[in-house]
């Protein structure tokens, strides 16, 4: 469920760009926005049959499904991490929202597995302060 909810948002993001590169060409810009506050931007700024209707209409479409979507996965992930007691606590710690938190804790799996935390972050790909395989 993460990784699906992961693509759509690099989905989104690609068709907001894409679109912001056909209006940039034209010399229309807008500050940042996404999901339906974007759509509602880019619209406005090819109103009144500007040429570019044709063309940014269709993605702007695939975007409003695309941005439904992941709405949808948005609320399974929430249910997800509030329904479980380990990912509600991760959630306490500053920072760490619902999608790190469920990734940590579907990682992790069973903490049991590992003696100290140093050993959660080399199972990561971290290295300690005092490895001596230290990157410089």
């Amino acid at each position: 469920m993460l990784v699906t909810r992961s693509r759509l948002v690099g989905i989104r993001r690609d068709l907001e760009n894409q679109v912001r590169a056909m209006l940039k060409e034209y010399g229309l810009l807008f500050g940042r926005s996404i999901g339906s506050q974007f759509r509602r931007k880019a619209l406005e700024l090819v109103a009144d049959g500007h040429e570019l209707v044709p063309v940014v209409q269709p993605l702007l479409t695939i975007h409003e499904q695309v941005c439904r979507e992941q709405e949808k996965l948005d609320r399974q992930v929430r249910r997800l991490a509030h329904a479980d007691e380990t990912t509600r606590r991760l959630m306490t710690v500053p920072g760490v929202g619902v999608v790190t938190a469920l990734t940590f804790r579907h990682t992790i799996d069973d903490p049991s597995r590992f003696r100290s935390a140093a050993n959660v972050g080399a199972y990561l790909g971290h290295l300690d302060e005092s490895s001596p395989a230290k990157l410089t």
